[in-house]
């Protein structure tokens, strides 16, 4: 048994060269695997004469010349693609739509939603007809090619078909297994579900009824083939299709969040396509009212895959073009260009047990580059673990007390802001520079002492967690941010670092390698500087 798109994707993977070689081993497999698909698509008359017309061209190539017959194999690929694209995904149709809903319209107008179905569908986090749209399946039963028993194989996920037989649960410990017995009447696949205690009921009122079950086909303790967590279903819908799997709630099953969702999905016709017709043809990717179908009812596996590839494209082109706009309005906004001879971090060092490694120099250069320039820092500072990303915070810090103003060092936890906070208070009190702890468990009134003294300026840097962002926090001449994890903190928590108008200098150290391509996409907004050595 052969879909459609397997046979074409085997043809195309067998077209990677021209050769004679290859098109005899194309026209071989072809002639003897065109037989063997077993497609629903095939009851499209125009799909049948289509894939006819392609078996046709290339098989008829063995009675051409050399020349003309590789001429044909170098249009295999394209052939294939188009027709993927042409005759392997589909839309609905959005000419004179009366049935596409507002996309902010409550939930409970939608189609098929009452109010004992619009609390459960808030339960999902679904509260419009656009979060009804937005809510894609976790998973697909592809009921296309339903596999006999007698061929599952270990390590599969497949879709497979036979009467329930009889169901019980046993508990081990902490452990509740429920069992049940799929069988066709000569071979039978044990079923079990792990810590799913109710799902017992569910299975027990369908012993007898003929079903359909996904699932990833395992070898169990004594040797018996199993499908552990499986998908299970009424064959009441006979039709071979893809069907999406989505998260549920208590009393809803798939057959009703997929009819809902089906009702009410000409409302797509009411998303807008963010990205431009050019950039679609270049990229080769559909547009979002095909990529919302193919992404609930695709039409095949090729639909499904095009469709997440769309839609992941356009959220990174969204979250670049936000990281671009961010750039330009923190640049328009300016930074703080610092004065200062670098004398104090000198001193510091030369104070070290040991000596700076090239990398950590190099780093700090880039850093009081950065600092001295009008436009505002932005930089990600990459090291491992004791790599010394610290102390060059620390050197960062020295210059920016030195040229006048004070530094906040913000850590995702309050221990390691401890750790962080008794590192800094050794290390600078010498040099003058006065540090402070503010972190969720200081009291009351020493919270409050900590921020009379930050906004008079009677401290040089203060040491915490988000709450330095979250509470009421002021400075008297705030200039450089610290933050050890960038990910704990978003972008638009660093557009509210703004010191007296202008955007304070940003320092995100991390311990996670990046690759920089990596970098660019995530992080498009910052420099970067690594520390390589130990």
């Amino acid at each position: 048994m052969l879909l459609i798109e397997e046979f074409l994707d085997n043809c195309y993977e067998i077209s990677r060269e021209i050769s004679e070689e290859v098109l005899n081993a194309l026209i071989e497999y072809i002639e003897d695997n065109y037989e063997k698909i077993d497609d629903p698509l095939l009851s499209d008359v125009e799909i049948r004469v289509k894939l006819e017309e392609f078996r046709d061209y290339i098989i008829e190539a063995k009675k051409l010349s050399t020349q003309r017959a590789l001429k044909r194999l170098s249009h295999v690929r394209g052939m294939v693609e188009r027709f993927k694209y042409n005759f392997l995904t589909y839309s609905i149709t959005c000419e004179d739509s009366d049935f596409a809903k507002p996309l902010d319209l409550p939930i409970k107008y939608a189609k098929g939603v009452g109010p004992a179905r619009e609390k459960l569908l808030k339960k999902l986090g679904i509260e419009t007809i656009g979060d009804l749209i937005s809510f894609f399946p976790r998973d697909y039963e592809d009921r296309r090619k339903v596999i006999p028993l007698m061929y599952v194989r270990e390590n599969e996920k497949i879709t497979t078909k036979g009467v329930l037989k009889s169901v019980e649960k046993n508990k081990k410990g902490d452990l509740v297994i429920v069992s049940a017995l799929l069988q066709d009447g000569i071979n039978q696949v044990i079923l079990k579900w792990f810590n799913q205690e109710f799902k017992e009921m569910e299975v027990k009122q369908l012993v007898g009824s003929e079903v359909y079950v996904t699932g990833t086909v395992k070898r169990g303790f004594f040797g018996a083939m199993e499908i552990q967590n499986p998908e299970i279903s009424l064959s009441d819908s006979p039709e071979r299709t893809i069907l999406p799997v989505y998260s549920l709630t208590e009393n809803l099953t798939q057959k009703t969040i997929r009819k809902i969702i089906l009702d009410n999905l000409p409302s797509i016709c009411n998303l807008r396509d963010l990205i431009p017709k050019e950039i679609l043809e270049e990229r080769k990717l559909i547009d979002v009212w095909k990529a919302y179908t193919g992404m609930h009812f695709p039409k095949s596996s090729f639909h499904y895959k095009i469709s997440r590839k769309r839609l992941a494209y356009e959220e990174l082109l969204l979250f670049q073009t936000a990281l671009y706009l961010s750039k330009r309005n923190v640049k328009q906004v300016g930074g703080i260009p610092k004065s200062f001879s670098g004398k104090l971090a000198e001193e510091f060092i030369s104070k070290l047990p040991f000596r700076l490694t090239n990398a950590q120099k190099r780093a700090h250069a880039e850093i009081r580059e950065d600092m001295r320039s009008p436009d505002p820092m932005n930089r990600l500072l990459q090291g491992d673990v004791g790599s010394g990303k610290t102390l060059v915070a620390e050197l960062a810090i020295i210059d920016n007390y030195e040229a006048g103003y004070q530094s906040a060092f913000m850590v995702p936890t309050s221990i390691l802001a401890i750790q962080h906070f008794q590192k800094l208070f050794n290390h600078l009190t010498d040099l003058g520079i006065r540090v402070a702890l503010l972190i969720g468990s200081t009291s009351q009134r020493e919270k409050e002492k900590i921020k009379f003294a930050l906004r008079n300026g009677d401290l040089d840097v203060v040491v915490g967690t988000h709450a330095l962002i979250q509470e009421d926090v002021h400075f008297a001449n705030l200039g450089l941010v610290i933050i050890d994890e960038q990910h704990r903190f978003g972008v638009k928590q660093r557009e509210e670092l703004i010191s007296k108008g202008k955007v304070v200098d940003t320092l995100i150290m991390t311990a996670t390698p990046i690759p920089r391509t990596l970098s660019l996409t995530l992080y498009g907004d910052l420099d970067m500087s690594v520390i390589d050595e130990m």
